[in-house]
């Protein structure tokens, strides 16, 4: 890499979690600029897929709590959606109905109920439809509200890495169609951008030694490392425009926890999933 290069940091934060990317960039440079060149058609397919895990997965993270539930209704044959229209009209309803029967048998205003239904068809014809939701009706009365056939829903259990498998199952399918709808009080995660914090040369440490979560644990103190994803060779597609080459570098994202999260606390034994609401309710006072 050139003496121009930088690596970039951006931080979301949220409550009890940080995900970091860290990605090559050059200053602009003088001289004519070469023509933009485009990723191959795979290329940007993996990097939509890579963005839409990640956007979901912050939004899972800055708005929903182990009090929260990941659901997963079924059609029984005769209800079947016959479009993917028709499929966001049963979506669209289905949302009003849980809003109305959350804030009605909780008592809580409806202003409050918080969700985001991801809903699609596979390429074999077949209606899906994954959502996380707020806490406060049992799975059996949200089968009663779905209407159309079965329903599954287990409280959320976040880990090191937040809910990176539960987006992943989200998303996991190859799809015809595939559309995102949800309540309009959802928030977006902080975003926090920086230049200059990790040089190109640590970037690329960090990348090749993923294991090492105590160099990157030093640069974020408060945070522990649950995960560091290094850069996926095949899905580089970074053209410097003032030069017309691949600018290769680290690609990486690095998911922290904060050390006294209210979500889990990791033993000899595993993980042990208490969640700790009064602890999450100091540290907002504090922030």
């Amino acid at each position: 890499m050139s003496d121009r290069a930088q690596t970039r940091e951006y931080r979301h934060i949220t409550d009890e979690y940080m995900v970091v990317q860290l990605c090559p960039i050059r200053k602009k440079a003088k001289g004519k600029r070469h023509a933009r060149q485009n990723p191959t058609g795979a290329a940007q397919a993996r990097l939509n897929e890579r963005n839409a895990r990640h956007k979901l997965h912050l939004q899972i993270l800055a708005n929903f709590t182990p009090n929260d539930y990941a659901v997963h209704p079924t059609f029984d044959n005769g209800t079947l959606p016959t479009d993917i229209d028709d499929l966001a009209r049963m979506c669209s309803n289905w949302l009003r109905r849980c809003k109305r029967t959350w804030a009605r048998e909780t008592g809580k205003d409806a202003k409050d109920f918080k969700a985001r239904i991801v809903y699609e068809i596979s390429e074999n014809g077949r209606p899906h439809i994954h959502a996380v939701m707020s806490g406060g009706l049992s799975p059996l009365r949200m089968q009663e509200v779905w209407g159309h056939g079965r329903l599954t829903a287990d409280p959320l259990k976040f880990d090191e890495a937040g809910l990176c498998g539960l987006t992943t199952y989200f998303l996991k399918n190859r799809i015809t169609y595939r559309r995102w709808t949800g309540t309009r009080n959802l928030i977006e995660p902080q975003e926090k951008i920086r230049d200059t914090y990790i040089s190109p040369a640590m970037a690329r440490k960090i990348d090749e030694n993923p294991e090492d979560k105590q160099a990157v644990e030093e640069l974020y103190p408060g945070w522990c490392v649950g995960e560091i994803v290094p850069t996926a060779k095949d899905e580089i597609v970074d053209i410097d425009q003032s030069t017309g080459e691949v600018a290769l570098g680290a690609y990486t994202t690095i998911f922290l926890y904060r050390e006294d999260n209210a979500y889990f606390r990791r033993t000899a034994r595993g993980i042990d999933y208490r969640y700790l609401p009064q602890l999450q309710e100091v540290r907002k006072r504090k922030l």
